[in-house]
C-alpha cells in the first residue's frame, strides 16, 4: 500500500486530528485552513514546512484535510457493513460467505 494513504490512514484511525471547523481542522497539533479567493482555493498549514516553502508545498497535514472526507466516509461505511455481516452471519448459522466477506473487510481496515 502506498505510504502516503497508509500514513493519512493511522492519522485517522488513531484520530489525530480535530475537526475546528468546515474550513478548519487540527492535524497533529498543526493548524490546516482552507481560504476561498476569487475563484481559488488556498490551503495553508502551520507547519514548519509552510514557512519554508510557502504555500505550494503539500504536506501530510493538507493532504489529510483534503482526503479526509473520503476517508471518513469510507471506513465509517467498512464498519457500518461489518456490523451487517456479523448480525446476517447469526441469523444463518452456517455462512462461510459471511465470514470471508467479514475477513475481506479486516484486511482493509487492517491497512493491507
Amino acid at each position: 500500500m502506498n505510504k502516503e494513504l497508509k500514513q493519512m490512514l493511522e492519522l485517522y484511525k488513531n484520530k489525530r486530528y480535530k475537526i475546528i471547523s468546515e474550513r478548519m481542522m487540527e492535524v497533529d497539533e498543526n493548524t490546516v485552513t482552507l481560504q476561498i479567493k476569487s475563484g481559488r482555493r488556498i490551503l495553508t498549514c502551520s507547519c514548519e514546512n509552510q514557512g519554508r516553502f510557502g504555500n505550494s508545498t503539500l504536506c501530510r497535514h493538507k493532504q489529510f484535510f483534503i482526503m479526509f472526507p473520503l476517508l471518513d466516509t469510507l471506513l465509517k461505511r467498512i464498519e457500518d457493513l461489518k456490523v451487517s455481516y456479523k448480525i446476517g452471519r447469526k441469523i444463518q448459522k452456517e455462512s462461510i460467505a459471511y465470514d470471508m466477506m467479514i475477513n475481506d473487510l479486516d484486511n482493509l481496515l487492517r491497512l493491507k
